[in-house]
C-alpha cells in the first residue's frame, strides 16, 4: 500500500454523517474503497483533502472519476505548466482559489496551503456552528464588504482566534482572504495521522 493525497467531494449520508465519496465508511453504511484514510475536509462545504494508504488497483480506480484530484507520489516535484492549470480548473471548479499557482510550486506546497485553508475554515464555519451552505449566492470573487455580516465577523474572529494577522479591505476578494489565512498557517506542521506535512 501506499499513502497518497486526493481532493474528494463529501458525501451526506441519510446517518447525518458526513464522508469522503468513493471511501468505505462503515458506521455510515456507505461501501467504497477499503483502506485506511484520514480526512481534512473544507468546514461545512462539502470537499476534503484526504490521506490514503492505498492499494494501486484502487488509486487507478478512483483517479477515474472527475470529480476526485489526486496529488503526485512525489510531492517534492515542482509542476510544470500543464499540471498547474490542471490543478487551478479542478480547485476554482470546486470553490477553492487556484489563481494563486505558479512557477516552482510543488505537490507537497500546494497541498499545504490547500489544507490549510481547510483548517482555516473549519475554524470559521465552527464559529457559526457549521451552518449547510455557508456561501449560497456567494463566490470566490464575492467582496468582503459583500459578505453577509455572521460570516464577514467569523472569519474576521476566526483568524484572530488562530494568531493570525487580519488585514482585509472590504474590496478585497474571498479568493484573496482565503490564500492570505492558507499562508499564515506557515511552517507548523500539518498532521494527518498516516503522514505529515
Amino acid at each position: 500500500m501506499t499513502v497518497r493525497f486526493y481532493l474528494v467531494p463529501i458525501v451526506r449520508l441519510a446517518s447525518g454523517w458526513r464522508t469522503p465519496k468513493y471511501f468505505q465508511f462503515t458506521r455510515g453504511g456507505l461501501d467504497g474503497i477499503n483502506c485506511s484514510y484520514t480526512v481534512k475536509d473544507y468546514g461545512s462545504i462539502d470537499m476534503s483533502v484526504v490521506c490514503a494508504d492505498i492499494l494501486d488497483p484502487d488509486h487507478a480506480t478512483l483517479i477515474l472519476n472527475a470529480d476526485v484530484y489526486s496529488f503526485p507520489l512525489a510531492l517534492d516535484v515542482a509542476y510544470v505548466v500543464g499540471e498547474r492549470q490542471a490543478a487551478n480548473a479542478y480547485f476554482e471548479a470546486h470553490g477553492i482559489p487556484g489563481d494563486w499557482l505558479s512557477s516552482g510550486d510543488t505537490g507537497r506546497s500546494i497541498l499545504c496551503v490547500v489544507t490549510s485553508l481547510f483548517l482555516y475554515l473549519q475554524r470559521v464555519l465552527g464559529l457559526l456552528n457549521y451552518p449547510v451552505d455557508p456561501y449560497a449566492g456567494l463566490s470566490l470573487n464575492t467582496q468582503y464588504r459583500n459578505i453577509p455580516i455572521p460570516l464577514h465577523d467569523a472569519m474576521q474572529q476566526g483568524a484572530i482566534s488562530l494568531g493570525y494577522t487580519w488585514a482585509v479591505n472590504d474590496n478585497d476578494q474571498i479568493r484573496k482572504i482565503f490564500k492570505q489565512m492558507a499562508d499564515q498557517w506557515g511552517t507548523t506542521p500539518i498532521l494527518f495521522g498516516l503522514a505529515t506535512l
